[in-house]
């Protein structure tokens, strides 16, 4: 959930980050990013289709981990998913990969959320 730039709209909206269907079999995909107002109401009728845009074309590879404890108590470490989590991860890795022959190259990418949603604590 983030807040997209006000000319594009405002409120909170429902992003997504992936890779998309590749026109063939085997492929590679283009690294899209979607986005939809985020619907608190739960009248699934009222929410618009997503928009898409493309952000790389031909990728063959998206893998996003995330860093933290695990809900199970578990030493931080990083994992595939984040879901029903108490807390934001500490940090989210982002790596591309392109396909075999393609010069192009991108940075691992790590990223600390900047929100902190733990309850405040009692003084």
């Amino acid at each position: 959930v983030s807040l997209l730039p006000e000319h594009l709209g405002a409120g909170a909206w429902l992003m997504e980050l992936a890779l998309s269907e590749p026109a063939q079999v085997g492929a590679p995909g283009d690294l899209v990013i979607r986005w939809r107002p985020l619907d608190l109401t739960g009248e699934a009728d009222t929410v618009p289709e997503a928009e898409e845009r493309v952000l790389i074309e031909a990728v063959e590879r998206l893998e996003i981990a995330y860093c933290g404890g695990s809900l199970t108590g578990q030493e931080p470490g990083w994992w595939q998913q984040w879901q029903q989590q108490p807390s934001l991860p500490t940090l989210v890795r982002l790596r591309l990969g392109f396909p075999k022959g393609d010069a192009r190259a991108w940075p691992e990418l790590l990223v600390a959320p900047m929100v902190d949603l733990a309850p405040p604590s009692q003084s």
